[in-house]
């Protein structure tokens, strides 16, 4: 069976159609246009996945300490791919954002650390503080009544009702 277009394109088109989940017309389409298909979905998801981004800047630190808390210890990578694996693959630091923000927890005695040498590699594990577990459940709380003042706002039809914030 001859490809409708040249292999590289096709191969592209597949992956890009695979990570948006999308369904595109079997139809023939001329290259010119499903060149620009290819370009309109990869420029979506960059545009999507800047957007997720601004929002998880300001809750990595709230991530982190809720992870630590329900565990007893982790290093970086293993906190990198509980977030992955919990989001279903939506939400993945960049190390640039994640370890910047277990030094500054670190620095601030809110977290522990413990280096041990595997398959000749240090690894580095971060663990809570008294100090550090009591801010994760602020965090936590705060969290939570921040998303819910948010759906509120975002749902007109369900109202403010603060006492469910509480």
């Amino acid at each position: 069976m001859r490809c409708k277009y040249p292999l590289y394109l096709s191969v592209v088109f597949d992956f890009v159609v695979s990570q948006q989940s999308l369904v595109i017309p079997k139809r023939k389409m001329p290259e010119s246009i499903f060149l620009i298909v290819i370009i309109k979905i990869i420029y979506l998801r960059k545009l999507y996945i800047m957007a997720s981004n601004e929002y998880i800047k300001g809750t990595i630190k709230t991530i982190v300490l809720k992870l630590l808390s329900e565990n007893k210890r982790l290093y970086g990578y293993e906190i990198n791919n509980k977030v992955s694996e919990l989001s279903g693959g939506e939400i993945k630091f960049t190390y640039g954002a994640l370890f910047p923000i277990l030094y500054k927890l670190e620095k601030e005695k809110l977290l522990s650390t413990e280096t041990e040498l595997v398959d000749n590699r240090a690894r580095k594990y971060y663990s809570l503080t008294p100090k550090g577990l009591e801010l994760a459940s602020q965090k936590v709380s705060e969290l939570h009544h921040f998303t819910v003042l948010l759906t509120s706002i975002l749902k007109p039809d369900v109202g403010l009702n603060l006492k469910t914030c509480q």
